[in-house]
Parts: structure tokens; C-alpha cells; sequence
């Protein structure tokens, strides 16, 4: 059991049941990883296509019975470890309240979605977390965290934990937590590499042919407009079929406190590379993807 805050324990996983009384849940079978997206379970495995995503792979449900007003500290993975947040929920069990799931970076807590208001008795899932597009991965040293206001909460949230490879490759996000006005160099595939893009929890099975995305959140207390560059190796990013370089996405106006997922194509070779162009300098704003490395051998 990972490390994290007092009053946590394990949920039980039951046998592989009916997809639709599981959904959002993840089950292990004959030394498998499934995931039920509420109408069909899907196979969370390695295959050549996508990559060594899961090895050692554990999954764990923290919960926190009256989480008090403010931010409590849930916990983050040990070093060789990386957590894959699956779900997060917030029970309301008092008066009128809002909750926000957050992450925390080197003593710093950031928002990938803006806060849930709330009534008693009431209970929000999606508007938290629910998906691989919506909440990084967390790396060693980062925290999960709740902020409460209003009211106590019970809290529920869903990870995996699984290893590092030793190259630091496998499933992983990239983010940047602040973005320069102009053209920002989000991630490059390394030499003997390709790279997978994730778009969210559903697609991660062997079968998946959907893109990829750039997640951006916008909390510059301003509208800013944002695309994204999937620029070949050697490449610059510029307007849509200039040089080696796309536009894959048209710019989007994101308002304050607002959000956007912009798709690119899921697959990349050695030096390509992912630009992501926006109108304003901020500490405020940032962007994420996540993403498969997969060695070449």
C-alpha cells in the first residue's frame, strides 16, 4: 500500500463481473489489467503497438471519510513509482461546499479543472477527474491533494501505481506549468524511441487508433488562444503546411479558467516534437500530454 494520509485503506476488487455495474473500475484477470468503461471491459496490457504500460501494476482506492475544509495532502508515489490517477469523486455530507482535486509540485498546487460546487447530500465524479485527459501522471515526489471549502467531504480517488523502467520510458505525462507567449517546445521523442499520444482512460487498449491530445488549462485571469504543432524531426512550427511542420489543431479561445483538450496524430518517430503556441505569457497557464515511449530493439 502506497504511502499517503491517515485513514486510507484499499478497496477490494471483485471478480471480473458485468461491465456495467463496474464502470470506471479497473480489475485484474490471469495477470491482466482491465478497465470497464461501463459497457465493455478493456485490456490495459502490453502489446508492440502500444507499448510496456503497466508492469507491476497495483491498484489502490484511497478514502477519506470528512476531509476538513481547505487542502489536505493525499499523497504521491515513492521513487521508482509513478501513479496514473483513474478517478476521483467528492461525497457532500454537509452544507452547500465545493471540492477540487489538485497537484501538487514541488510545494506548489496546481489545477487542471476549476472547482465543483456542491449541495448536501450530493455527489460529482466527472467534473473532478475521470480519464487519463484530465489529470497528469504523477512522477515521484508529486502529491495528489483536495481542496475543500464550505464543508466536510468524504473523498474517493482511484490510481494505479506501477515501476519506472530503469530508461524512464513506459507511461508517462509531460507538462509544462508555465507558457511564454509563442511557440512552447512541449515534448521531443528521444533517439531509439517511438512515442504513443494518450487522449483519455478508454483508449488505452491494444485496439486504439484514436489521436492523441495536448491538454490546456487557462488560470491567467484572461481569454488565451492556443493550438498545437506536431513538428518533424528537424522541423519549426509555423502556420498549417509550412515547411515539415502541421498546425493539427485550429487555435482555440480558452477563457479564464477554462480548459481545452487539442488533438495530434498518436504516433511520433525520433525528433519529433510537440509545440504548443498561445498569446500570452503567464505562470498561470499550463499544458500536458500523456504518452507511451516505446524502445526500438
Amino acid at each position: 500500500m502506497p504511502d499517503a494520509f491517515s485513514g486510507v485503506r484499499f478497496a477490494s476488487i471483485p471478480s471480473l463481473p458485468s461491465a456495467s455495474d463496474n464502470a470506471n473500475k479497473i480489475l485484474e484477470k490471469g495477470g491482466l489489467l482491465y478497465y470497464s468503461n461501463g459497457a465493455q471491459w478493456l485490456r490495459l496490457q502490453t502489446t508492440e503497438l502500444i507499448g510496456n504500460l503497466f508492469t507491476n501494476a497495483k491498484p489502490y482506492t484511497f478514502i477519506y471519510k470528512n476531509a476538513p475544509i481547505g487542502t489536505t495532502d493525499l499523497g504521491g508515489p515513492a521513487t521508482g513509482k509513478r501513479w496514473r490517477v483513474f478517478y476521483a469523486m467528492a461525497t457532500n455530507t454537509t452544507a452547500s461546499a465545493t471540492a477540487r482535486l489538485r497537484h501538487k509540485i514541488s510545494g506548489t498546487y496546481y489545477g487542471w479543472k476549476s472547482a465543483t460546487t456542491m449541495n448536501n447530500g450530493t455527489t460529482s465524479a466527472s467534473a473532478l477527474v475521470q480519464g487519463i485527459d484530465s489529470f497528469p501522471i504523477l512522477e515521484a515526489g508529486e502529491q495528489i491533494a483536495f481542496t475543500v471549502t464550505g464543508g466536510a467531504m468524504c473523498l474517493f480517488v482511484s490510481i494505479i501505481e506501477y515501476d519506472v523502467p530503469a530508461d524512464g520510458s513506459g507511461l508517462k505525462s509531460v507538462k509544462l506549468l508555465s507558457l511564454n507567449t509563442g511557440d512552447n517546445t512541449l515534448y521531443t521523442c528521444p533517439s531509439g524511441y517511438r512515442t504513443r499520444v494518450w487522449v483519455s482512460t478508454h483508449e488505452l487498449n491494444a485496439d486504439s487508433t484514436y489521436a492523441g491530445s495536448v491538454y490546456y488549462r487557462n488560470e491567467s485571469g484572461a481569454s488565451v488562444t492556443v493550438y498545437p504543432n506536431l513538428v518533424a524531426s528537424g522541423g519549426s512550427p509555423g502556420a498549417i503546411g509550412a515547411g515539415s511542420n502541421a498546425a493539427i489543431a485550429a487555435a482555440s479561445a480558452v477563457a479564464n479558467n477554462g480548459q481545452v483538450n487539442q488533438s495530434i496524430p498518436p504516433y511520433m518517430e525520433a525528433g519529433d516534437y510537440v509545440s504548443f503556441n498561445v498569446t500570452a505569457t503567464s505562470v498561470n497557464h499550463r499544458a500536458f500530454l500523456t504518452l507511451s515511449e516505446i524502445k526500438i530493439l
